[in-house]
């Protein structure tokens, strides 16, 4: 590869006005390109990697980069540089503390015979009047309040709360979940929403219903799903250096090639440890999946986790006891559409439906890592791989600028204004090269928000 005619410059590519990536550009042959893309760098490119971290091949453009595995580089290291930053504003800030000042509570202990008696009281209020009752309303945003620490949570003004009355036909339908429940608790058994659901098929009529009044349930309770004795399907996944115990079985997430599912019994975990640099979390299973298969641990000491989608509670209650207990940073990968930025809002400041556990489900220490809408022009990511925003697009950007979170995160905000203006949107696989190039490159230079 090396030759006489061969010569190099250094040259400073601006990412945005936070970072910058020094990056050393190689003249090669054309001949030559097939072994760099096969990660063989010969001769004197291979000399100059061990000076830079990163070999830009291409003018200009982020394909083609080679990094080296990052699992044995000490924390001093300058590729870490930016993360230790992170890291030390959170511990500053209060929202990570030092783990030796954590402990995690295995096993929370509810007292059933009390939510028992909770249980007995709302029958005999359903049940031996006629009189209207109202119950708080999930789905009214006047109800909660913004805290910058837990998220989204509910008021705790009484004055200002507003109920929705019920009805007969939901009267009915409530008074039958109570009834199921009661029996779970007293027989000390569990059992799914699916199944509540089709024992008393004719009564809901659609699963959504009964799931409705399961979670009204646990707000009125101020319990977990859990706590009632129900149970839902598993949907999360874990990947990574992680190891714990769960009714007192060793697990170690590295050793599962498509994920951990996420256990419900997440409060009985117990010997949590890692050694971990960060954790990410990643939108969409199919992208959990792609990283696995491109060895993202050779390349990075991680935890990796998803919710598939919109997370369930389990997932976010797994991820918040991760980071009290372990105290490093959480960077997110999320798709740059507006669906994208709502999930990621739900990770950091919790969701509507949920406000009356947001202590438990917020992680206000999360960071935007990509795909940011402003990466898609400064990665120069080819259009055929993104999309124009439709109406639906539009009406959920116009929801987000309303919620209170989105006022004072002026840097989320300002990158929904950027994926407004230009009208466009991409996924996470529109990233080329992503263990590669594109994590190595905002990583190393601090390129979250």
């Amino acid at each position: 590869m090396s030759s006489p005619d061969e010569t190099s410059t250094e040259e400073t590519i601006n990412i945005d006005e936070s970072f910058q990536a020094v990056a050393r550009i190689i003249s090669i042959e054309d001949a030559d390109i097939e072994q760099v893309d096969s990660g063989i760098i010969a001769g004197r490119s291979q000399e100059l990697s061990s000076q830079n971290q990163y070999i830009v091949y291409s003018d200009g453009i982020y394909e083609g980069v080679f990094s080296q595995e990052w699992n044995s580089k000490e924390s001093t290291d300058q590729v870490w540089i930016k993360l230790n930053e992170l890291r030390k504003e959170l511990m500053d800030t209060g929202l990570l503390k030092d783990p030796s000042d954590v402990s995690h509570q295995t096993a929370k202990e509810s007292n059933r015979r009390e939510i028992i008696e909770t249980i007995k009281d709302l029958l005999d209020r359903f049940a031996k009047t006629n009189k209207p009752i109202g119950i708080l309303s999930r789905r009214d945003w006047s109800n909660t309040v913004f805290d910058e620490i837990l998220g989204v949570r509910l008021s705790e003004n009484e004055d200002n709360i507003k109920y929705t009355i019920i009805k007969k036909k939901k009267r009915a339908q409530m008074l039958t979940l109570l009834c199921r429940v009661y029996l779970l608790l007293s027989s000390n058994r569990f059992a799914t929403k699916r199944h509540l659901y089709y024992l008393d098929k004719g009564a809901y009529g659609k699963q959504i219903v009964c799931d409705q009044l399961i979670e009204d349930l646990c707000c009125i309770t101020n319990n977990t799903r859990k706590e009632l004795h129900i149970l839902s399907c598993p949907k999360g996944l874990i990947y990574g250096k992680l190891k714990f115990k769960l009714h007192n079985v060793p697990y170690n997430c590295s050793d599962h090639p498509f994920g951990l599912t996420i256990s419900q019994d997440i409060d009985l975990i117990e010997d949590i440890q890692s050694d971990a640099k960060f954790i990410m979390i990643v939108e969409k299973d199919a992208s959990f999946q792609h990283l696995i298969n491109q060895k993202i641990l050779d390349k990075f000491p991680i935890i990796m986790m998803t919710g598939k989608g919109f997370p369930d509670c389990d997932t976010r209650r797994f991820l918040k006891i991760l980071t009290q207990t372990l105290s490093i940073p959480v960077l997110g990968l999320f798709d740059a559409n507006p669906w994208g930025l709502e999930i990621l809002c739900i990770y950091r400041y919790g969701s509507l439906s949920l406000a009356h556990d947001a202590e438990n489900c917020t992680v206000p220490q999360i960071r935007w890592l990509g795909l940011l809408p402003s990466d898609i022009e400064r990665f120069s990511i080819d259009k055929p791989l993104t999309d124009a925003l439709d109406t639906l697009d539009l009406m959920k950007i116009n929801s987000l600028k309303r919620r209170p979170f989105m006022r004072l995160n002026k840097q989320w905000a300002h990158e929904l204004q950027i994926m407004e203006r230009s009208g466009v949107k991409a996924e996470l696989q529109a990233i080329e090269n992503c263990v590669e190039t594109y994590l190595p490159l905002k990583i190393q230079n601090g390129g979250w928000i």
